[in-house]
């Protein structure tokens, strides 16, 4: 299990919500944390080291959504 994986978990479990929604929260963190001039690949990137269930095309639904 890597970092992600565990923060993930204790996020799920304290939260009470599901594993792919934690590591969305966590995606979402992340992305306000990262410069405005990032790009959209660039985000997708953290997705999938946030998400690793999600594939790429999801993880770049999410930044556009």
């Amino acid at each position: 299990m890597t970092k992600f994986d565990d923060l993930i978990l204790e996020i799920s479990a304290k939260a009470s919500i599901n594993f792919d929604m934690a590591a969305r929260v966590i995606f979402l963190t992340l992305k306000t944390l990262v410069p405005k001039e990032a790009s959209k690949p660039v985000l997708a990137d953290i997705a999938v080291n946030a998400m690793h269930e999600c594939d790429r095309r999801r993880a770049v639904e999410l930044i556009s959504s």
